[in-house]
């Protein structure tokens, strides 16, 4: 028996261990690149975990919605490099947002889920990819 558990074609490790995502920018249908925005994939996965602004962060979230340990480290590099642009413990990352208020550089601040009452998100809005890319949805 594996000591690894799957989700999808995502592969998950063990407690204690790291996991490490690649991200590349992310493309419209055209192939054209979308500003700001960043896929990440697991290592060694074709497949999209989040497509993302802030691709660390959205990983983390949903790496411990798949099961994952939170107190495996979270390792993201970007395609290409192979020294880390970024890495924390999957559950500190997953509980951080990137605050980008005018007049300020960006900060980290606690993250607060989207409530589905606050109105239609700017993202979807404007036909942009969505936060999350389900295996089922990516499938379909």
């Amino acid at each position: 028996m594996s000591d690894r558990s799957s989700y999808g074609r995502i592969r998950l490790v063990p407690a204690a261990q790291s996991i490490v995502i690649v991200v590349t920018p992310s493309r419209a249908t055209n192939a054209e690149p979308i500003p700001g925005y960043f896929d990440a994939r697991v290592e060694g996965s074709d497949q999209i975990l989040v497509t993302s602004r802030q691709p660390f962060l959205n990983a983390a979230r949903a790496l411990i919605a798949m099961g994952c340990d939170p107190s495996a480290m979270l390792i993201m590099r970007h395609e290409g490099r192979g020294d880390p642009a970024l890495q924390a413990p999957i559950g500190l990352a997953a509980r951080l947002t990137v605050d980008e208020e005018r007049k300020r550089s960006p900060r980290f601040k606690r993250w607060k889920p989207f409530h589905a009452g606050a109105g239609v998100s700017k993202i979807v809005a404007r036909g942009m990819p969505s936060m999350f890319v389900t295996p089922s949805a990516k499938a379909a």
